[in-house]
């Protein structure tokens, strides 16, 4: 990605992510070292009949029933290991020489349903993520980012828990994609996507939530030394409740805008969804 993009995706967001209400109120800078903790994932409750009646499918990349099923992907637990072989070796060769890894954070059914099962915003960033997904596995394999889903394995009762309607995967992953599953909101934590993203990685971030998963692996890739790129569009959340005497809550969007703003003053690119047809180019 050259300098001239980051510029240009800066200089947009000047205009378009700093609202008055954002600029009578900053946010304080803060290095990579000083983010602050952060809180559990969170998920609402949901109900899996509902969701299933929602009109949102779990196979929307996937082969139709006429077409022959794919080879399954390369799963990847907590314990690192995968058919008997480290991360490091899935499918047969060494991932140490990766540029640019393409991050699917917690695109599953659950956050992507219809509101309010969903985020609000889940049918504009929906369709950016299959985009960006499509765009990055259009290209040629000299310039073809690696691709990695991850998946929320929420607590018993959560929308994401393991089996439940919601914890599917939206797009189904091609057989040389790995799935790594996570438990905490830092990807890296307790899973092998270290093995799997170079400390030299250029890192294209995506998926959900802006204020948890996406916040805590955007953080977490600055300080190994990645890269960090973030789609602006591409990521998403719920309205935040704020708990000051009386309930309000703050929109979805002005969460991911502060998100953005902080995780820029720490070191990550903030790109536009018009950046992405050069995005996945030589650099």
């Amino acid at each position: 990605m050259s300098s001239d993009l980051a510029w240009a995706s800066t200089a947009r967001r000047l205009s378009q992510c700093q609202s008055p209400a954002l600029l009578s109120s900053p946010l304080p800078v803060k290095s990579k070292a000083t983010l602050p903790a952060h809180p559990p994932h969170r998920s609402p409750l949901i109900n899996p009949a509902a969701m299933l009646g929602s009109g949102y499918s779990t196979k929307l990349d996937g082969p139709s029933s006429s077409e022959s099923a794919p080879s399954p992907p390369q799963i990847i637990h907590s314990c690192p290991q995968t058919n008997g072989l480290p991360p490091s070796q899935v499918n047969g060769h060494s991932h140490s020489h990766t540029s640019c890894v393409l991050l699917l954070l917690d695109v599953q059914v659950a956050p992507l349903s219809d509101p309010p099962i969903g985020v609000p915003s889940a049918r504009i960033v929906g369709p950016n993520i299959a985009k960006i997904l499509a765009a990055a596995r259009a290209c040629p394999p000299r310039t073809r980012p690696r691709i990695v889903h991850v998946r929320n394995a929420g607590a018993p009762g959560e929308a994401d828990e393991p089996r439940a309607p919601g914890w599917a995967l939206v797009h189904t992953p091609l057989p040389h994609e790995p799935v790594v599953d996570k438990r905490k909101n830092n990807a890296f934590s307790g899973t092998a996507l270290a093995e799997l993203v170079p400390p030299d990685a250029i890192l294209v971030v995506v998926g959900l939530q802006s204020d948890f998963c996406v916040r805590a692996t955007c953080s977490t890739a600055l300080a190994r030394g990645n890269e960090v790129l973030l789609i602006r569009g591409a990521h998403a959340t719920y309205d935040r409740v704020e708990p000051w005497g009386i309930v309000t809550s703050t929109p979805a969007d002005r969460v991911a805008c502060e998100i953005e703003e902080e995780l820029e003053e720490a070191g990550v690119v903030i790109l536009e969804m018009e950046d992405v047809p050069n995005l996945f180019g030589d650099r």
